[in-house]
Formats: structure tokens, C-alpha cells, sequence
């Protein structure tokens, strides 16, 4: 629910999908943050946080952008959408780690 409301309340369009561009209006279009930056993220996310290897915690880390890289490689989503996609990726990942570890 977080992503759905803040896809619609930025109201950020795509690249070349309106003229409007990234011009966050809220509600006036629904691709403000990128769903598949968090999608893809939180696997990723989730493996770096159950580890205490920094090595690993890296490689997790690093991965977790490759999803939304690839977004704005193929003009799919600005840079401050995959930004924001991963962001709540990260913050809801680190909801449950904190519920399970209780730190």
C-alpha cells in the first residue's frame, strides 16, 4: 500500500510518456516511484540485512540496484523515481529486520 499510494500522490509521469515529463503533480499520474526498483529490491535488501559478512552485505547491497538500474537504462523511469522505489524497498525491509531482530 505504501508504494500504490505514493505512486499516485507524486503524480510523476515517465520519460517521453506525457509532456508533462517528471513534473510531480500529485494524483495526476501513477508512476511516480518505480515499482519493479522495490520488487526487485527487496530480495536483495532482505539477503544483505541476514548477513554479518561486510563482503557480502556489499555484493547484497549492490544488487539491489540492478532492477532499477535497468529502468532508467531503458528510459522507463527517472533517476528520483528507481531513487524513490529503492528507498521504500530499503525502509520496509528494515520494518521486518527491526520486528525480527528487535533492534
Amino acid at each position: 500500500p505504501p508504494l500504490i499510494l505514493t505512486q499516485n500522490l507524486t503524480g510523476g509521469s515517465r520519460p517521453y510518456e506525457t509532456p508533462e515529463n517528471s513534473h510531480w503533480r500529485p494524483f495526476h499520474d501513477d508512476n511516480g516511484v518505480s515499482g519493479h526498483a522495490f520488487v526487485s529490491a527487496i530480495p536483495f535488501i532482505t539477503a544483505a540485512k541476514m548477513t554479518d559478512n561486510p563482503w557480502e552485505k556489499t555484493f547484497w547491497y549492490a544488487g539491489s540496484t540492478l532492477g532499477g538500474l535497468s529502468r532508467i537504462n531503458d528510459n522507463a523511469h527517472y533517476t528520483s523515481q528507481v531513487g524513490l522505489g529503492w528507498t521504500l524497498a530499503f525502509v520496509a525491509a528494515s520494518a521486518v529486520d527491526q520486528t525480527d531482530t528487535g533492534k
